[in-house]
């Protein structure tokens, strides 16, 4: 994931704010970076906006969101897909995500998987 893109990315979109934009996820994250970083609200909801309407892996969006202050209540389907896969969360996952988000969804997988037992 690249989040390192010069700031002439980010003031490329700024007098964009209302018009289509083309960029990658990684694009998108770097300009959300940098936003978060200066903090340009504006900017950091427009690229927010922009992210929720690409596809992502739920890991991926997990990391972007919580590293940028990014509201959680925006990641359900991407702890859910975490929860209802069929391979757990690895270790190297776990370390990535924090032991709070990777304790608190090994024991979602807990619940969903008695769930299914008699």
């Amino acid at each position: 994931m690249c989040l390192t893109l010069p700031f002439s990315t980010l003031s490329n979109v700024i007098p964009r704010k209302y018009s289509i934009y083309e960029a990658s996820v990684d694009e998108w994250s770097s300009i959300l970076k940098l936003a978060h970083q200066w903090d340009f609200n504006e900017v950091k909801a427009f690229a927010l906006r922009e992210l929720e309407q690409l596809e992502m892996p739920a890991l991926q969006k997990i990391i972007l969101y919580h590293t940028h202050d990014i509201d959680r209540s925006l990641l359900r389907a991407s702890y859910t897909a975490l929860t209802v896969r069929d391979e757990h969360i690895s270790i190297e996952e776990g370390m990535v995500l924090g032991l709070e988000t990777a304790l608190r969804l090994a024991h979602a997988r807990e619940i969903v998987i008695l769930s299914y037992l008699p």
